[in-house]
């Protein structure tokens, strides 16, 4: 089923995005402010002057928001990728993607204070993740730490791609309840302390 573009959800959707991209503020997309916002979006070295030339519909030079609008309708695969209004909305699909992230970082390499290079491990990530070094990770901490995850030059886990919603979802499928004792039932119950132990983020690894 086709986009309706017209919804009042997705015209906000639009106006916010294309204000985000439109840096100066002047109602219009340079090609400067158009690259910043691609590798701001995931993407590694984008052909801006490619994808100016598409989104700039009557050759004027500039890209108003109409042309923005119209370069998303037709959906090529830049397009898709950052358009506002078809991204992931799933936690399930959105964890997926965020391990596919995360095992992409795994493949890079990082140097200790003497300049010494060495592979990135699971450990490494979640040591990243946790800012306060307590060994384990808060909601805000997560968000913040996927925020400021650098992949190959880029930022792949953005707010256009991943609302700070849908990543709180995704904490909470990591998040492992825990068997506690509950005083006035006199039971031990299942209960999530909203924290990331790292062994819960190791099984998150381990298992997809």
């Amino acid at each position: 089923m086709p986009t309706d573009y017209n919804t009042q959800e997705n015209v906000d959707k639009l106006q916010r995005i294309f204000a985000t991209w439109d840096k100066s503020g002047d109602g219009e997309i340079s090609k400067s402010e158009l690259k910043i916002a691609l590798v701001k979006l995931g993407m590694k070295s984008p052909d801006v002057e490619k994808i100016f030339n598409d989104m700039d519909f009557n050759k004027d030079g500039r890209i108003i928001y109409s042309e923005f609008v119209r370069w998303l309708k037709l959906g090529d695969a830049v397009a898709s990728n950052v358009d506002p209004t078809k991204k992931t909305t799933s936690p399930d699909v959105a964890a997926e993607k965020i391990w596919d992230i995360l095992q992409q970082k795994k493949l890079e390499t990082m140097k200790d204070a003497k300049g010494n290079e060495s592979d990135i491990k699971d450990k490494d990530l979640f040591m990243f993740i946790d800012a306060n070094g307590n060994g384990e990770v808060g909601i805000s901490e997560f968000i913040a730490g996927l925020r400021h995850l650098q992949v190959d030059g880029t930022y792949p886990i953005s707010e256009n791609d991943y609302t700070d919603g849908l990543l709180h979802e995704v904490f909470d499928l990591i998040d492992q309840a825990k068997k506690k004792w509950n005083k006035l039932t006199g039971k031990k119950e299942d209960v999530k302390d909203h924290a990331l132990t790292w062994k819960e983020f190791q099984k998150f690894m381990a298992e997809k």
